[in-house]
């Protein structure tokens, strides 16, 4: 069976790193150009993941690569970076929350399918945004 994800849809997942969207088709995906397979800033919520965060670290979520490095107010000694896990090759946990006045992880996505992966569109699986100076963004 194909999948075909239209211009203007979005084909996602309800938020947390509990969710995944595991696609196993017997045919081809298509993601057109407007479409998209969004589930940005959908995994480990802010401050969780096995990332080994712990009090003021303002750094960025860790996943396959570690999150960036805060100076914690400038004073490094208060920051660290966070333990990096699951598969490079094979990953399938979502990304980790930042720290510290900080966004969630993405989400995840798996495809697998017989027929061609063709996308014209968007996959998007990024930690959320930003949206002010002095908190870790989550990953990706």
């Amino acid at each position: 069976m194909d999948l075909t994800v239209a211009s203007g849809a979005i084909l996602t997942h309800e938020s947390r790193s509990a969710n995944a969207i595991n696609l196993n088709l017997t045919g081809s995906l298509t993601v057109n150009n407007g479409g998209a397979i969004l589930v940005k800033g959908m995994g480990y919520p802010a401050g969780t993941g096995p990332t080994g965060y712990t009090g003021a670290n303002r750094n960025g979520g860790s996943h396959g690569g570690q999150g960036g490095r805060s100076g914690a107010g400038g004073d490094p000694g208060l920051s660290y970076l966070g333990v990096t896990y699951d598969s490079l090759t094979n990953p399938v946990l979502p990304g980790g929350g930042g720290w510290y006045n900080a966004t969630a992880g993405g989400g995840v996505v798996i495809v697998r399918a017989t027929g061609s992966i063709t996308v014209d569109g968007t996959i998007n699986a990024s930690g959320a945004d930003q949206p002010s100076a002095g908190g870790g963004t989550g990953a990706g």
